[in-house]
């Protein structure tokens, strides 16, 4: 069972986020994006100045590492309120600072939208439904859970039916366009977009100010998506790209985005490091996103053991290209005179001992002073998300043997219970599913969620 999202951390944050008028940033090492540089810097109404003579409180960095915060360009949290407080924190917490979530349910985005792309908050854009074909990926993984994800993603197989829904695609306000190919080249395997409907597609977007995304599993889809002249493909594939589609890709500017750690076969991964040596020799512009609960630190020390790029090249990736690829009109990513005062300040040198990046000191975002509340996550919750990000990606059995391992370590767990009873029940184990649930019921007589699945499973 998931919680929903309360106000406490709201009001914890932002009585310590703060934009305590302008500020004076001294004693820090300044990364210039090759080392470090001792100055002292200003936060002026919320940029970065390298001087200024009016009043400002001053903050003392003690001689430590400051960069700028990290951006994700591929993620899934924030798509609705459930466990937000906690998203919120974790994020933060983490320094990433920039989010850009590739699918998502509009109107349960709408719960969320008033609490991020704030000071003191994540920033966070959507694509709001992906478009597919009837039946198609991530059809798989919505439409068990019903209505509430009725707006998940918006199929569409002909010209005209995408002109019908066109109207309705742009009232859910997406902030860019995501399309689905899955495994083009077979027309029995096939889980994505007719490719015919491509162009027709991407013309419909770029006129309405849109750029495209698209999701890629195999090498033929790669190729489908740099012939058709997509703005970004999000994830390598599943098989190793041509050198052709890795040079076409980068004379049409196309954005690819990584996502090793995700849930797809782990076996694909094993052509990741020719494609992006393929990618960083034509000069793509490569970005790092994660399609799992990880957060992009780890995604970059994933990156990092593939041996393509370098520690100074992962760290640009991270706080310069990837926050840059997903808000391009803004000034941010560099620790320069008018760009947005947002920073992390680092316990060591991320260039020498890349474990600093995940020791984060102080965090300011446009000028406001985080107090981002300490990590109360407990292991059974954690083990409890990853079990709910395999069970989103339609991996039963994976989530069914990690939710069994939850609550036999935790028996008096009512949301162990729970969570398994749900993985049951989406594998089609329906007495199985009547178990935990009832389970989950007398841990705690007062979990409605049981309650309600026990009457819907057993008919009543």
């Amino acid at each position: 069972m998931l919680r929903k999202l309360t106000l406490v951390f709201f009001i914890l944050l932002a009585g310590g986020a703060a934009a305590h008028g302008n500020l004076k940033l001294i004693n820090g090492r300044w990364y210039d994006g090759s080392g470090f540089v001792p100055k002292t810097m200003y936060s002026v109404e919320g940029v970065l100045r390298t001087s200024f003579d009016g009043q400002a409180r001053v903050v003392d960095l003690g001689g430590r590492f400051v960069i700028p915060p990290f951006g994700d360009a591929h993620n899934h949290a924030f798509g609705d309120d459930t466990n937000l407080e906690r998203e919120l924190a974790r994020f933060l917490r983490a320094g990433v600072f920039y989010v850009k979530n590739p699918n998502n349910s509009a109107s349960l985005a709408n719960a969320v939208r008033p609490h991020v792309n704030k000071p003191e908050s994540v920033d966070v854009i959507y694509a709001n439904g992906g478009l597919t074909k009837a039946g198609g990926h991530p059809s798989q993984i919505y439409a068990p859970l019903g209505e509430r994800f009725a707006d998940a993603y918006v199929t569409v197989d002909s010209e005209a039916e995408l002109a019908a829904k066109w109207a309705g695609i742009l009232a859910g306000r997406p902030d860019f366009l995501k399309i689905y190919l899955q495994h083009s080249e077979d027309a029995a395997t096939n889980r994505g977009l007719k490719l015919a409907l491509l162009p027709a597609i991407l013309e419909r977007a770029h006129r309405d100010g849109l750029t495209v995304t698209a999701h890629v599993t195999s090498a033929a889809d790669f190729h489908a998506a740099v012939a058709a002249g997509v703005d970004e493909i999000a994830h390598l594939p599943l098989g190793t790209i041509t050198e052709a589609d890795a040079t076409l890709a980068a004379r049409k500017k196309i954005t690819v985005v990584t996502t090793l750690l995700s849930h797809r076969p782990d076996e694909g991964f094993k052509d990741q490091r020719a494609n992006l040596t393929l990618l960083e020799r034509a000069g793509v512009n490569v970005v790092l996103g994660v399609d799992s609960g990880h957060l992009v630190v780890e995604e970059a020390h994933a990156v990092g053991q593939l041996g393509v790029y370098t520690m100074p090249e992962l760290l640009h990736l991270l706080v310069e290209t990837t926050p840059r690829t997903i808000f391009p009109k803004r000034k941010i990513g560099r620790l320069d005179d008018g760009y947005e005062a947002s920073l992390l300040a680092l316990d060591g040198n991320p260039l020498e001992d890349p474990s600093a990046m995940g020791r984060i000191v102080t965090r300011i975002k446009q000028g406001h002073l985080l107090e981002v509340p300490p990590d109360t996550v407990t292991e059974e919750q954690r083990r409890n998300a990853e079990g709910y990000a395999l069970l989103n990606h339609v991996r039963f059995d994976d989530a069914i043997a990690l939710f069994r391992e939850n609550t036999a370590k935790f028996p008096q767990s009512s949301n162990a219970w729970d969570s398994l009873g749900e993985a049951y029940m989406g594998a089609g184990k329906r007495d199985l599913a009547i178990e935990s649930y009832r389970k989950a019921l007398e841990l705690n007589p007062k979990n409605t969620n049981a309650e309600a699945m026990l009457k819907k499973l057993r008919g009543e």
